[in-house]
């Protein structure tokens, strides 16, 4: 039996092209700052490092003038990703099954025997929970 851990991300503008994540990632943090939810917010990227450059000279860094978000826009995507071991880490590696509970570990984790995956699929091994 493997757990699920749930991930909410929050949507955000991206920047185009590859020069500019800084940037965003400036002006997104002055939103949470300012209280203002950046997910709702659309920035001019052409007037953004010139804006930004205007704030270092005078030593003040203002919220960017971002427009509020006219079109309905999803504000979060939900991800939902299979877990296992009691290190909560993804299926890789060696892993073994648990007889008793059925949950799969890490090898590493685990400290598991070689003997375990040498020998045959009907070679028993309980986890630390059922032994």
């Amino acid at each position: 039996m493997s757990l699920f851990s749930f991930h909410r991300y929050v949507n955000i503008q991206v920047q185009a092209g590859t020069r500019d994540c800084g940037l965003f990632a400036i002006a997104n943090a002055l939103s949470i700052v300012n209280g203002e939810d950046p997910s709702k917010k659309m920035f001019d990227q052409k007037t953004m490092r010139r804006d930004l450059v205007r704030d270092f000279d005078n030593g003040v860094l203002r919220s960017f003038n971002g427009r509020k978000v006219t079109k309905k826009r999803r504000s979060c995507n939900d991800v939902t990703i299979k877990v296992y071991c009691h290190c909560r880490g993804l299926e890789e590696g060696e892993m073994i099954e648990c007889s008793k509970c059925h949950e799969w570990y890490h090898r590493e984790c685990c400290n598991v025997d070689a003997k375990y995956f040498e020998e045959s699929e009907d070679t028993e091994w309980s986890c630390m929970s059922c032994a």
